[in-house]
């Protein structure tokens, strides 16, 4: 019986489909990455809903989100291609995961020319920044970096600036009061929470608006990790919560040895990474503390809050949405600039937010007398300006006040 050769005549076309021996295995590796992937991408949507303190190795996942998602789109175009039946895991997972995904890639398809942008304009500017206390080299002769940053904020027209990691002392207080005079008012605290002077490196909170009151949010914590103001906007009063969740602990060591292809050959390297994961276990643990107390007290807030700064933590993580959960994250009106806010590891990971939310009892009219009671806050404009002051990138949201009907 004669056998049925393709075009080249010399095997069977099953053969050629199969790709031969090396065809095979190399879809069985392809079949084990997809599983794998998979699951991996399933655990990392578990993990935000699963304390680290529980379960401290699920937040590994979450950390590697973006990656996983891209393993899963590789596996689905592979599979195509190849026209198999797993196909349609792949496709399952990245429909599961599409959602998430979006907290991280959020392409622009459609081109805006410049002399075609709508200005939208907005009731308030806020920003926040970890400035890296000021020591990245600014790159411009003689110009600081933190005059960069004053500069940016007041072209920018910034109305209230949150900055972490930063340097406070006289001289970086008359930098902003020359290059952003507009921002009057500020309040600072030691990261030290035991510690309440005005030095040292912490979070400071500056503002166009008059502060009428601020404090911490106390948490089980050496270290302060949120400092809130109550900022009164004309008729109406706004909390902010600025921000600077447990660090990952993540030295430039690290960076430069232990997550570098020369961990490969390194002799040490199992010590290397397990004392990695052990310090990135625990803060986990830390944050995910940290956040419950941000949680509740945002959630007591008699005003509409504003929540920004550093989490150290991606979207899909216990701590966003442990924080993120009744208020909006204005990523979402993304119009420019980078999706990620952190300049490393590839520019994968978004771990500056602003939220708003609104006052805790909204459905409460305001009284005629009563004019510290805003209600709710639009986020109206969102930027990340790709700008290398830092070892983080800045954002930038335009808010709307949307006063109650008065009774």
């Amino acid at each position: 019986m004669s056998q049925d050769y393709g075009y080249y005549g010399s095997a069977p076309r099953k053969e050629r489909r199969r790709g031969g021996l090396f065809g095979r295995l190399f879809d069985l590796l392809m079949f084990l990455v997809t599983w794998a992937a998979s699951l991996s991408l399933l655990l990392s949507l578990l993990s935000q809903v699963v304390n680290p303190n529980n379960i401290s190795w699920l937040s590994f996942f979450g950390l590697v989100y973006p990656i996983i998602y891209i393993v899963c789109l590789g596996c689905a175009l592979y599979w195509v291609v190849r026209w198999r039946r797993h196909f349609f895991l792949a496709l399952l997972m990245l429909v599961i995961g599409y959602g998430s995904s979006k907290h991280f890639f959020d392409p622009q398809f459609k081109r805006v020319y410049e002399d075609s942008k709508e200005v939208v304009h907005s009731d308030f500017r806020v920003m926040t920044y970890n400035v890296l206390g000021f020591n990245k080299e600014s790159g411009e002769g003689e110009t600081t970096t933190a005059q960069l940053v004053a500069r940016l904020a007041d072209s920018a027209r910034v109305d209230i600036l949150c900055m972490q990691e930063f340097q406070y002392n006289e001289k970086n207080i008359s930098t902003f009061a020359d290059e952003a005079p507009r921002l009057k008012y500020n309040v600072f605290r030691n990261m030290d929470k035991h510690y309440a002077g005005n030095s040292g490196q912490g979070i400071v909170i500056m503002s166009a608006y008059p502060i009428v009151r601020h404090d911490i949010v106390d948490c089980d914590s050496t270290f302060m990790r949120s400092l809130w103001a109550d900022v009164r906007i004309g008729a109406d009063t706004v909390r902010v919560v600025a921000n600077h969740l447990q660090s990952t602990s993540i030295t430039k060591e690290d960076r430069a040895h232990t997550l570098t292809p020369h961990i490969v050959a390194d002799s040490m390297r199992e010590e290397r990474l397990t004392e990695l994961a052990g310090r990135l276990a625990k803060n986990y643990a830390i944050r995910a503390n940290q956040a419950d107390s941000l949680a509740r007290f945002v959630a007591a807030s008699p005003y509409p809050t504003i929540v920004c700064g550093d989490f150290n933590d991606t979207p899909i993580s216990y701590v966003y949405h442990r924080v993120a959960k009744d208020l909006t994250d204005t990523f979402a009106l993304r119009e420019e600039g980078k999706n990620a806010t952190f300049d490393g590891f590839l520019n994968l990971f978004r771990i500056d937010y602003i939220f708003v939310g609104e006052r805790a009892n909204p459905d409460k009219k305001r009284k005629k007398d009563d004019v510290n009671m805003a209600g709710n806050l639009t986020p109206r404009t969102y930027i990340s300006p790709d700008v290398h002051y830092s070892d983080h990138y800045p954002v930038i949201v335009g808010l709307d006040i949307n006063r109650p009907v008065e009774e």
